[in-house]
């Protein structure tokens, strides 16, 4: 009875683990189509800062704006990383993206199973695309991932309490 039952739970894990999967293939799919798409306003804001920190210029000493520079940053790891392309700023912000589904499947699971995360990941992933009219959400990216990141690591140390 209770291997039975610990066989059915591995069972779970392992399809909602393949679900997971299965979004986030999704996901790069619709994406990899929209690498072209030219930089919107503030991406290409972003980029430019991002282009002016990867030349070792300081923020804000050859183009000013009143946001934090932490977005800037991400940029710059992103144009560091993946080139200092179009192609290459989407492919980053959609990696971001990917990140962000993975730990709100993480945390759902932990506040309410298997079943929940798929749907909330799922959910964040379909939404992300429709309401967000833009190919990667910007700065908003790195803000939804950190925001993640914080409450899992939140939700794991009241569990360990």
């Amino acid at each position: 009875m209770i291997i039975e039952s610990i066989k059915t739970h591995a069972r779970l894990i392992w399809k909602s683990w393949l679900f997971l999967g299965l979004i986030i293939v999704f996901v790069v799919l619709v994406r990899v189509r929209l690498l072209e798409i030219p930089l919107e306003r503030d991406e290409g804001e972003y980029a430019y800062m991002g282009q002016l920190l990867l030349q070792d210029i300081p923020p804000y000493s050859e183009a000013y704006n009143m946001k934090f520079p932490g977005t800037y940053v991400m940029y710059t790891l992103i144009m560091s990383l993946c080139g200092q392309t179009i192609q290459g700023i989407h492919f980053g912000l959609m990696g971001v993206n990917c990140v962000t589904i993975v730990l709100i499947f993480y945390l759902t699971r932990k506040l309410t199973g298997d079943f929940g995360a798929v749907i909330a990941s799922g959910t964040y992933a379909v939404l992300i695309k429709s309401f967000g009219a833009r190919l990667c959400g910007a700065r908003h990216a790195f803000c939804r991932a950190t925001c993640r990141g914080r409450r899992s690591v939140i939700v794991r140390c009241l569990r360990k309490r």
